[in-house]
């Protein structure tokens, strides 16, 4: 969903950024602030569902990571098998 939601954020942006552009061609200063605070706005929100898709990612790796360290563990240790 973040690769998803990441693509959208994208996409409204550069449409921002282009009306941005026409604001600045057409002298329109406060359309082209408005248009900055919201780019603003959504960079911050890329760069949050990037940060949460990286976390996401480090979760599942900290998983695999303690299943195998789990059962690597059973076999190593005499007194488990003995169990």
């Amino acid at each position: 969903m973040t690769m998803g939601n990441i693509g959208a954020l994208r996409t409204l942006r550069d449409t921002l950024v282009d009306q941005r552009r026409a604001a600045a061609r057409a002298g329109d200063a406060e359309a082209v602030i408005a248009a900055q605070q919201h780019i603003v706005i959504i960079d911050a929100a890329i760069a949050d569902e990037r940060a949460l898709g990286q976390a996401e990612k480090d979760e599942e790796a900290m998983g695999r990571a303690i299943k195998r360290s789990t059962s690597s563990a059973d076999h190593a240790d005499p007194i488990k098998l003995a169990d």
